[in-house]
């Protein structure tokens, strides 16, 4: 029973608010899963080169934070876990064969008519139609970080230093299932957000505390979608409705109509 190595993506570490070696821990737990982890405190503290009272100090801990499931001989990693470091190796490949394939490419307009992977069917539709205004940008990654600072400034009153080489690849792996209207939804309502029903005090103080981080929002699309159908009455699977109600938000935010932004 052995594992040869753990990537340690700091990252997600810090936002899950977790030691190396308790990182390395959980990691450990996931690949040893068969689909549980039958291996016991000694084995597991070996592994990772703790001794067994600091292995069940952290198992202890990481139980804590929703991050495993600890029953006697039976470990599993939660959903917490999986769907925070799954989705940022993502981010780490897709940065990578982006730094390696960018030289190599030239910019290129973008088409008129695109066809879009949505909710599993395929749409054709216009390019820009229900997205926001060129002013914001000339690709959809750079309109909605131009949305999200705009969301900033209003709430801090300054602008957001982006790490762009890491959101860009967040941004286009949302758009793999999500319209760019519905993304500019989100990114609204994650200033604001206050749960699916929308009365959560503690979900808005957790956000503002930390500083409403963009990395959040793509972890949380389907409880954005539930409090856009169940609460405010938008239709997810139509672009119209949803730009619609983008255009109502942005004009009650910021005064102005999106549609003449150009």
């Amino acid at each position: 029973m052995k594992t040869t190595y753990t990537t340690i993506l700091h990252q997600a570490r810090e936002e899950l608010g977790i030691t190396n070696n308790e990182y390395i821990l959980a990691d450990t737990i996931e690949k040893l899963s068969r689909p549980v982890c039958y291996a016991t405190q000694k084995t597991l503290g070996e592994i990772v080169g703790i001794n067994e009272r600091n292995t069940r100090h952290a198992l202890k801990r990481l139980t804590e934070k929703g991050l495993i499931n600890n029953e006697p001989r039976k470990l599993t990693t939660t959903d917490k876990w999986k769907d925070k470091t799954r989705l940022l190796q993502e981010v780490e490949k897709t940065s990578k064969g982006d730094e390696k394939t960018s030289e190599k490419r030239s910019k290129r307009p973008e088409k008129e008519v695109e066809k879009t992977y949505y909710n599993n069917n395929i749409i054709i539709r216009d390019n820009n139609k229900y997205k926001l205004p060129q002013k914001f940008g000339s690709s959809t990654s750079e309109r909605l970080l131009k949305l999200y600072s705009l969301m900033w400034w209003d709430k801090f009153g300054f602008r957001p230093t982006l790490n762009k080489r890491k959101l860009t690849p967040l941004i286009k792996k949302m758009t793999e299932s999500c319209a760019e209207s519905e993304i500019a939804l989100m990114i609204m309502l994650h200033f604001d957000w206050r749960g699916t029903t929308g009365d959560d005090e503690w979900q808005y103080k957790r956000l503002l505390e930390n500083s409403f981080p963009f990395e959040w929002i793509v972890t949380s699309i389907n409880k954005y979608q539930v409090h856009l159908r169940n609460v405010c009455g938008v239709n997810t699977e139509k672009e119209e409705d949803m730009f619609r109600y983008l255009t109502l938000l942005y004009k009650d935010k910021f005064g102005s109509d999106l549609s003449t932004l150009e």
